[in-house]
């Protein structure tokens, strides 16, 4: 039996974060595509928010002190409201390298690998996602429950790079894919807010 189902829940996330930057990445270094580097960018942030999000539930969790007479729970929110501002920084940055996309002209390759590397991506970050959620309402920690919903806003972002650049294999247009990119960053941004 599992002492703390938050922090095991906290461990998985961190280690799919790690999974999913990684496939990511291979993914983009395969294709080029400007839609997959923006959703790898924030699958970064992600990590980076998750870190945040695992030291922010160890230390809200830790009892009252002379300092602190209410207890550390407050750091919580700190967490969450640094985890938003992060997923804009996300979505500004997906923007700029949609954008670059759309003024130099992509160079894509090996698309479908690169779609099916996504769409396993995104297929494990939906399960991920609800899990986090599902965890987090039980422990009644809102670490988990903002960490769920920025998995499952990293889904949203995902099935748009897949989209995509499956209407690039089906038309032949490669700019679809900045378009997307550009797509993508809209997302991040609604999610951060």
């Amino acid at each position: 039996m599992v002492k703390d189902p938050g922090k095991a829940a906290i461990r998985i996330s961190l280690a799919v974060s790690v999974l999913m930057l990684a496939g990511k990445l291979t993914a983009y270094f395969l294709t080029h595509s400007t839609a997959i580097l923006g959703d790898a960018l924030e699958s970064v942030v992600h990590g980076a928010a998750t870190g945040l999000a695992a030291f922010a539930y160890w230390y809200a969790a830790k009892p009252a002190d002379v300092e602190h007479t209410y207890g550390h729970g407050r750091f919580a929110y700190f967490s969450a409201g640094f985890e938003g501002a992060l997923v804009l920084a996300a979505a500004l940055a997906v923007m700029a390298s949609g954008i670059r996309g759309l003024l130099y002209g992509p160079d894509l390759k090996h698309v479908g690998a690169g779609l099916a590397i996504t769409g396993a991506l995104a297929l494990i970050n939906l399960a991920l996602g609800i899990f986090l959620i599902r965890v987090g309402r039980k422990q009644k920690a809102m670490i988990l429950i903002a960490n769920g919903k920025h998995v499952l806003s990293d889904v949203w972002t995902t099935a748009a790079a897949v989209i995509g650049l499956t209407l690039v294999l089906i038309f032949r247009v490669d700019l679809l894919d900045p378009i997307a990119a550009l797509v993508i960053s809209v997302f991040i941004m609604v999610g951060g807010v």
